[in-house]
């Protein structure tokens, strides 16, 4: 295996995490993913600026 093929593989793993929680932590972490997003001026930004895709 090549260098460049052991540096992707090792970018990969260091890209995963794993996160435990309990019932109650999880469910507060979910509630927090679900929650909607209070509107602001970064959010609005994000939302109207093109992708660099998109010329």
């Amino acid at each position: 295996m090549n260098d460049n093929a052991i540096t992707t593989d090792e970018n990969a793993l260091a890209d995963q995490h794993l996160v435990l929680l309990d019932k109650a932590q999880f469910e507060s972490f979910a509630a927090f993913l679900d929650a909607p997003v209070s509107p602001n001026s970064a959010l609005r930004k994000l939302l109207t600026t093109k992708a660099p895709w998109e010329g």
